[in-house]
């Protein structure tokens, strides 16, 4: 192995001698393409843009409970991991009066998810409403206009502070306090975590939170969706990958034609043609390997600010993803060096030396 690296070095020194203007040109060249390659692969590929998507609807769970559940039972569920860090808690009580039915709901934040669209006034709970002094809902326009006084029972009046545009009928929203006053069971529990999680993240959290009572649990099912996605973005990645770092490489085989000489000479001093593609294999490695790490760290250095200007969403790249690319690279490399290899190893080295000095 020593001497291969003492051959390694020695090849790399060879190119840079007989080519330096071609060969800072590939190394430059690649510099570029790897980091273009990392702003696309950050930028618009699918499957990274899912990997930490905050989209309101991949990131709910609701969960329907078969019996109405007590408050405080529901409130241990936050001592499971990603349910504890969530966005927004959302519970749902049954409560029916003589005259009307609701479906009460309340967040522990002072504003509903944005994905509740209104048809009039505010989705937002004002302080003195959040403390109880003044008495107000959000309602489904079933059930009122703006403005309106909605009585819950003979003591208690709500002012209509909001009306939702939604064909779902029956929501009062209320203020968490308000909501705990009232001392209600809990039909539903919906929380909203903060990035959309993983299938194997996802796993993980249903399976802690299992319990008997539970009737069901609807979410986005990240192990089906990233099954579908994964295969045809990362084969569609790779081809598109591989055509554009085609055309670089091709640069190098241009230079290993220009200093194929020493690769006849290791051959007549005794060296395997095995390890001359062995050398000539890791010497191209070396150098994609090389750029890519330089490029990934330029990247990794810039992306948010690159990303702001082009007014494109944050970069969810992770260590992994810079790898991936990494070993695409190696791969397009072992398929561009085939030709030389086939040429290389079918002629005997006094033909390879005659043709290498006609050109």
């Amino acid at each position: 192995m020593r001497k291969i690296i003492t051959v390694l070095i020695h090849q790399i020194r060879l190119n840079i001698a007989h080519c330096k203007a071609i060969f800072s040109l590939y190394i430059v060249s690649l510099i570029v393409i790897n980091y273009i390659v990392c702003f696309l692969y950050g930028a618009f590929n699918i499957h990274i843009l899912e990997k930490r998507s905050e989209d309101l609807a991949k990131c709910t769970y609701l969960i329907d409970y078969k019996n109405p559940e007590k408050f405080e039972n529901v409130q241990k569920l936050k001592s499971i991991n990603y349910v504890g860090s969530s966005r927004f808690y959302i519970y749902e009580s049954l409560f029916e009066t003589e005259e009307n039915f609701f479906r009460i709901r309340s967040s522990e934040t002072s504003e509903l998810p944005e994905n509740l669209l209104l048809a009039a006034g505010r989705r937002n709970f004002t302080e003195t409403e959040l403390t109880g002094d003044v008495k107000s809902a959000i309602v489904s326009p079933n059930l009122g206009k703006l403005g309106d006084r909605i009585s819950l029972s003979a003591d208690d009046q709500y002012l209509v502070v909001g009306v939702l545009d939604t064909p779902q009928e029956n929501l009062f929203y209320i203020p968490f306090r308000t909501y705990q006053e009232l001392n209600l069971d809990v039909h539903r529990f919906t929380y909203i975590v903060k990035n959309k999680l993983t299938a194997k993240e996802q796993e993980e959290m249903l399976h802690a939170i299992d319990d008997s009572n539970i009737n069901m649990i609807s979410f986005y099912n990240s192990a089906e969706q990233e099954m579908k996605q994964a295969v045809l973005e990362r084969a569609g990645f790779t081809i598109i990958f591989i055509v554009i770092n085609f055309s670089f490489l091709f640069l190098l085989q241009f230079i290993s034609d220009k200093t194929k000489k020493s690769y006849i000479l290791y051959g007549i001093l005794g060296a395997e043609r095995s390890t001359i593609f062995l050398i000539l294999y890791i010497e191209r490695i070396f150098y994609v390997s090389l750029t890519m790490i330089f490029s990934s760290l330029l990247h990794f250095v810039t992306k948010d600010a690159f990303h702001k200007i082009m007014n494109l969403p944050g970069s969810k790249m992770e260590f992994v993803d810079y790898v991936v690319i990494n070993l695409i690279e190696i791969v397009s490399v072992f398929i561009v060096s085939l030709p030389f290899v086939i040429s290389f190893f079918k002629k005997s080295y006094t033909t390879i030396l005659k043709e290498n000095q006609m050109t």
